[in-house]
């Protein structure tokens, strides 16, 4: 066995077995101090709170995504929740990568690293979510059916951001959508289970990682990589059949 195919089978193991824990179990989040993440940019925190709060949200909870926490404890996940003053956006902040796959693809080198987000969430009458991000070419994942993801430049502004978000919304509403009202952290984390559960469901359906999340992210000069984890993991879900 060739030392490269070796390296995209042990890639690909990696991949798919971090894939089928972050994505075949329901997510645990916990309430947390924001003090204990000192290795991260708390400054990023506080002036993402406040630019929120200057268009109406308020700070709801500092959370922190236990399942993926335990899956790579070296990049535990903090994330700062908002609400809207309509109630019907939650706004989080968080360091990047918080997408588990473009970590992984970091961790066998097709991947650029990631950087801060602010992230806009409205949970729709239809059983559908709308997101607003600033992850354009940060996460590269192929979409989700039932999750409309809006992403834009790193350097668009909370403002835009929410704009664009409301907007959408707006499109919604003329197809008699609506989106759902939320009170309080429970409603909150009740919605992010919801959400999960589309992801879960529509990895589980697809094995967990496609050809299409591999190609969007890897670049020009790395396709020979992900050809060969494409192949690796071909190899892996034709033997476990």
């Amino acid at each position: 066995m060739s030392s490269q195919h070796s390296d995209g089978q042990a890639s690909a193991e990696k991949l798919l077995q971090t894939m089928q824990s972050l994505y075949g179990q329901q997510h645990t989040f916990q309430q947390v101090d924001c003090k204990t993440f000192r290795h991260l940019d708390q400054g990023f925190y506080r002036q993402s709170q406040k630019l929120l709060e200057k268009l109406g949200f308020r700070q709801i909870a500092d959370i922190e995504d236990v399942t993926i926490s335990q899956t790579n404890p070296a990049h535990r996940t903090f994330i700062r929740v908002l609400l809207s003053g309509d109630r019907t956006t939650v706004g989080a902040c968080y360091q990047f990568p918080l997408s588990w796959l473009v970590r992984l693809f970091q961790w066998i080198g097709l991947a650029p690293k990631g950087g801060k987000v602010i992230d806009l969430e409205s949970e729709l009458s239809n059983g559908n979510f709308l997101i607003t991000t600033n992850t354009l070419k940060m996460d590269t994942t192929a979409d989700i059916p039932g999750i409309h993801r809006q992403q834009f430049p790193h350097n668009t502004s909370a403002e835009q951001l929410l704009n664009c978000h409301r907007e959408k919304l707006r499109e919604f509403n003329k197809q008699k959508i609506q989106p759902l009202k939320m009170n309080n952290y429970q409603e909150i984390e009740a919605a992010q289970h919801r959400l999960q559960a589309i992801k879960n469901n529509y990895r589980a359906s697809v094995g967990f990682v496609t050809d299409a999340d591999i190609d969007q992210t890897a670049k020009p000069h790395q396709q020979q990589a992900a050809e060969t984890l494409k192949q690796a993991l071909r190899d892996m879900q034709s033997t476990a059949e």
